[in-house]
């Protein structure tokens, strides 16, 4: 056979897909697809040059091994409705991409349509040549049980033969490095159930010259026709208790740079089908409160993530927001709650709204019951966490609230400041601005801060 043949499965084929599904890769590489056939060839190609750099990297004494190596992989593509080719345009990637590796074997299944097509690329020549490759890479196609994100990531996940999986993109790039690293990893850290890396987050447009982007990684093997522009650098919190805090408020960790353990997502309960837009916000909450050093980042840049028009954060940022903060309710109210009482009435979102994104308060009432409740949650994750978060890791979210409230109480004075000026006493416990009494006993030393406000609130005044 040669690239490109298809053969329709038979029971002899059956019977090698079937000996083929009972394997269990070193990774599984999960990918959902719904459009992006203009960025999927550079996609998948950073994904299988994580096998060819692999094949071709020479190891050191301290690095060879069985589990230090990357000798098998399997990647899921998960057809979430896609229409516009980008499979297609994945698969026949693949194929040219090693087509000069025969130390490499691939295999791709399609299960889509309820009936599994075999493609053998050009496998005689290379048990000819190699009777035994020295990786194997087998991509399964299959298609979404339901519409979404969440969907398509929990039947791709049913079709995961690794305990590892790593999370990507059609849309972004892989680094070099990232799955061994990963690998590497988690392999000798079995508390940790998701590891994460930093990101550069870049965008692409049309451009006159047609340049090329060189700084994008792999791009001499799957080059851009537009300019690539670097939007920022998306670095992650390295310390895992301290991610477990700041994830109550925001969501510190890029989905698509993730590998973890398949085990642990099950346990969970997998993605939430119901949530569209923060589907990875949400399963990252609930795995944090069974275990607040569970997930955390490396201090490497992992992916390079696409910034574009058709970006799920783009079309539905305003749903991703409402999702997001109901998200941070339910894993608030449950670090408030008490064993005796699963619910803390006095819990309103409104004040997680304004403590998220102190600027959308309304009014000086909804900045106090922010700050009210940043001291609760202090006190209370303190509490519940005292017996595996460091000292570090303890100054570091005491440091993060004190920030936290001297942005509350700015807020206070330039917001609402004018409508309060005599009640802004500092040693008075009378008044309606607890935030600025709250900054005043936590922090003495910004003292300079506080009166430049109070003599801009008088010169606006």
């Amino acid at each position: 056979s040669h690239i490109g043949d298809v053969f329709l499965c038979d029971q002899l084929n059956v019977s090698q897909s079937s000996e083929l599904q009972e394997l269990s890769p070193d990774v599984s590489v999960l990918i959902p697809v719904h459009r992006g056939v203009d960025f999927v060839s550079h996609s998948i190609a950073s994904i299988i040059m994580q096998c060819v750099d692999e094949l071709h990297q020479p190891l050191d004494d301290e690095t060879r091994g069985p589990q230090s190596s990357l000798s098998s992989m399997q990647i899921v593509i998960v057809d979430d409705r896609c229409v516009d080719g980008s499979i297609g345009v994945m698969i026949q990637s693949c194929k040219t991409l090693l087509a000069s590796q025969p130390n490499i074997l691939l295999m791709v299944l399609d299960h889509r349509e309820g009936q599994i097509t075999l493609h053998e690329e050009h496998q005689q020549q290379q048990k000819r040549h190699h009777p035994q490759p020295t990786i194997s890479i087998a991509i399964d196609i299959i298609a979404s049980k339901s519409p979404g994100v969440a969907s398509a990531l929990n039947t791709g996940l049913d079709h995961c033969r690794s305990e590892l999986v790593a999370r990507m993109d059609a849309d972004d790039i892989c680094a070099p490095g990232r799955l061994i690293s990963q690998l590497r990893f988690m392999r000798g850290n079995s508390s940790v159930n998701v590891v994460g890396t930093a990101a550069v987050v870049f965008s692409t447009k049309d451009d006159q010259d047609k340049n090329d982007c060189p700084i994008l990684p792999y791009h001499s093997i799957a080059p851009s026709c537009n300019q690539c522009h670097i939007v920022r650098t998306s670095l992650s919190v390295i310390d895992p208790g301290f991610m477990s805090w700041t994830m109550l408020f925001t969501c510190t960790i890029s989905h698509p740079t993730v590998m973890f353990r398949k085990s642990a997502i099950d346990e969970i309960g997998g993605y939430d089908e119901s949530i569209k837009c923060a589907e990875d916000y949400d399963l990252w909450l609930r795995m944090l409160d069974k275990d607040c050093r569970s997930i955390l980042c490396l201090p490497f840049v992992g992916v390079w993530h696409r910034k574009h028009k058709h970006n799920n954060s783009v079309t539905n940022s305003l749903a991703q927001k409402k999702e997001a903060n109901e998200a941070c309710y339910r894993a608030i109210k449950k670090i408030l709650s008490s064993p005796d009482d699963e619910t803390d009435e006095s819990l309103d979102i409104e004040h997680i709204t304004s403590l998220k994104d102190p600027a959308t308060a309304t009014s000086l009432d909804s900045i106090n019951n922010a700050a009210r409740l940043l001291m609760n949650m202090e006190s209370t994750f303190l509490q519940k966490n005292d017996m595996c978060l460091t000292e570090h890791e303890i100054k570091l979210i005491q440091n993060d609230c004190n920030a936290r409230i001297g942005e509350l109480a700015t807020i206070a004075i330039s917001k609402f400041g004018k409508d309060y000026t005599d009640h802004f006493k500092f040693n008075s416990s009378e008044g309606p601005c607890y935030v600025w009494r709250l900054w005043s006993d936590r922090c003495p030393n910004e003292q300079f801060q506080r009166l430049s406000l109070l003599c801009h609130l008088t010169t606006t005044s």
